[in-house]
This record gives C-alpha cells, sequence and structure tokens, in this order.
C-alpha cells in the first residue's frame, strides 16, 4: 500500500558571519530559521499542526594546518517545534587531496 505526502509550504532564513585569519584559524557564528505554513497531508488528511518554526544557533571555529589537513569543531543550540530542543557538538577532521 503506497502512502501520499504532501510536504506543507515552508520558509529557511539562514546566515553566517566568518573571519579567516592569517594563521589558519577561521571562527564563525550562523544561524538557520524554518517556519511552516501550512500542513502536511498524508493520503490528503492533515498531518500535524501549522504555525510551528524551528531556530538553530550555530558557533564554531576550523584551523587549517596546511593545504592537506583541517579540523573543524561546532555547538548548535536548536530549539522549536519542528525539530525539537537540542544542542549537538560536531566535530570533524578533514583531509584534502
Amino acid at each position: 500500500m503506497d502512502v501520499k505526502k504532501e510536504e506543507g509550504l515552508q520558509m529557511t532564513l539562514n546566515g553566517e558571519l566568518d573571519y579567516s585569519f592569517s594563521f589558519g584559524l577561521t571562527p564563525w557564528v550562523a544561524f538557520e530559521f524554518n517556519k511552516k505554513f501550512t500542513e502536511d497531508k498524508i493520503d490528503g488528511e492533515e498531518d500535524d499542526g501549522s504555525d510551528e518554526s524551528q531556530i538553530d544557533f550555530r558557533i564554531g571555529a576550523s584551523y587549517k594546518f596546511n593545504s592537506t589537513f583541517m579540523i573543524k569543531a561546532n555547538f548548535i543550540y536548536s530549539k522549536g517545534d519542528l525539530d525539537g530542543d537540542h544542542k549537538v557538538v560536531n566535530g570533524i577532521f578533514s583531509i584534502m587531496f
């Protein structure tokens, strides 16, 4: 049995500010705001309420050791109805070819 899901209308706004220092460090701050305007539908029936929103704040930094190796860390604080409230810490070590 196939279920037909229709996504509601949603707006996303996001932005980021960062600054790269000459010694390889790049700190940054960002946000993402999501606002749901209409309800999702599953098989023509409304799935969940409209007027839901979510805002995420991110702060982090990356450090480029040389043209091959980079490390990046960030913290995310999220609040709202779409994905729920949560906090996340991420770390990434990159090898670039």
